[in-house]
């Protein structure tokens, strides 16, 4: 069973539960720019219950219906509840539990009804990429991110089905 962290009152279980996570996203300063060493940015997560924190492996997500983006410059519309992967991170000295703790969070969702997982990632992260597409994640569409005073990041956009419902979706790139 997937251990999702849900933790409503900022004090020292919050404390340690973002400091395990952030002590994961740290080691990749590349892949996660915008969350090196901003753990604060864990807190919103923690108090939806929108993060797991299992075997050395830290999945951000959140639930989505309707017109969300998926980057700053893409966008799905959809009438079913899907989810919305943030960040996978995972101390790759423990070897397997990526995929372990991704098998126990893709149950999870499709418990909850989901029609699909939806997640970007920045193109150059093949190693990423190469894990994404063999667990069966299928590939959407390019897009990218504004860095400040930067050339933009480009990315690439995957979703997984999980149930088989007409959900009405469409993706702009901006």
């Amino acid at each position: 069973m997937v251990d999702i962290i849900q933790i409503k009152e900022e004090g020292e279980e919050m404390d340690l539960a973002i400091e395990k996570a952030m002590a994961i996203i740290n080691l990749y300063p590349d892949i996660f720019p915008h969350m090196h060493k901003q753990g604060f940015k864990l807190v919103s997560r923690i108090q939806e219950g929108n993060m797991v924190l299992q075997d050395g492996v830290v999945i951000t997500f959140h639930q989505y219906s309707g017109r969300t983006p998926v980057t700053r410059n893409s966008m799905v519309k959809s009438k079913a509840k899907g989810f919305m992967i943030h960040q996978i991170a995972s101390d790759l000295s423990i070897k397997g539990n990526t995929k372990t703790v991704l098998d126990e969070f893709v149950i999870w969702c499709k418990e909850r009804g989901a029609p699909e997982i939806l997640l970007s990632v920045r193109a150059f992260n093949d190693r990423a990429r190469a894990f994404y597409e063999r667990y069966g994640f299928e590939y959407v569409e390019k897009t990218h991110w504004h860095k400040k005073g930067a050339d933009d990041i480009p990315g690439i956009i995957y979703r997984l089905p999980l149930q088989e419902i007409e959900a009405e979706k469409f993706f702009t790139f901006n």
